[in-house]
Parts: structure tokens; C-alpha cells; sequence
């Protein structure tokens, strides 16, 4: 069903919504529409305690870019501890202070290719796919 009504066009697709919003028949993924933001913060986020680790993460495009030694410039961040400011990837500061310098360094080619050199050699000694399914399967081995 659901593959039909993506193929429908959006004219049909509002009308259907229009219905399902207002008819006897509820559909859930319309009931969290008028809901205030405020509202759902105040109820279920204002007091929730911070989460105890850092957790800005390191992605899989951060490593689509290393793997095709792309220069990254990116806000200074732990990213899982696996990355070094300005060893890795070019950090400019979160309030953009730096940007004018960061740009700089990487209009510099040698800079660049120093920077995509360290991440891709640190990317490929320590941080593959290989190396994360050996330390799974050492997890489980000590199991």
C-alpha cells in the first residue's frame, strides 16, 4: 500500500491527507501535527539530564571523505577522539573566529595534502572495517 501512494501524484496525496486529517479513520502520522514546540520540549526535554558522554560522532561521511583523501574543514570537536584538530582536518572554532585562517590553509595545496595524507594513513592503520570487526570479535572471544 504504501508503495502506492508514493507513486501518486501530490494533488491526490494531499486530498488523501485532507480526509484522513478530518474523516473517522485516524492515521498516526498526522496526530503530532499541531503540536507546539515549546510544549513537547517543556514535557519531555527541559529537565532531562545532559547525556554523560560527548557525542558529537564521527560519520561514515567523515570517512567517505578521508577514504578519498578530501580535506575536511570542520568544527573543532572530539569526533569520537578518533580525529585531531588540525592534524586530520582543518578546525575552525564554533564561533567562526578562525574561518578567514582556516580558509587560508586550505587554499595552501602542501597544507591540504599534509592534512589528507595524516587522516588517510590514521583512517587505514587503525580505524577500517577489518580493524572494527577483529575488535568484535576479541569482544567476543573474551566473553
Amino acid at each position: 500500500m504504501r508503495r502506492l501512494v508514493r507513486r501518486l501524484p501530490l494533488s491526490v496525496k494531499s486530498a488523501l491527507g485532507f480526509a484522513l486529517r478530518r474523516g473517522p479513520i485516524k492515521f498516526a502520522g498526522f496526530e503530532d501535527e499541531s503540536l507546539d514546540f515549546d510544549d513537547l520540549h517543556g514535557r519531555f526535554f527541559k529537565d532531562a539530564p545532559r547525556c554523560p558522554a560527548y557525542s558529537k560522532a564521527l560519520s561514515s561521511r567523515h570517512f567517505d571523505a578521508i577514504g578519498t583523501k578530501t580535506c575536511q574543514i570542520m568544527t573543532a570537536g572530539r569526533y569520537n577522539d578518533l580525529l585531531t584538530p588540525n592534524l586530520h582536518y582543518i578546525a575552525v572554532d564554533a564561533d567562526l573566529a578562525n574561518v578567514e585562517a582556516a580558509i587560508a590553509r586550505f587554499k595552501d595545496e602542501g597544507e591540504r595534502e599534509r592534512i589528507t595524507t595524516a587522516a588517510y594513513e590514521h583512517a587505514m592503520a587503525a580505524h577500517t572495517h577489518a580493524h572494527r570487526m577483529e575488535a568484535l570479535h576479541a569482544k567476543l572471544q573474551s566473553l
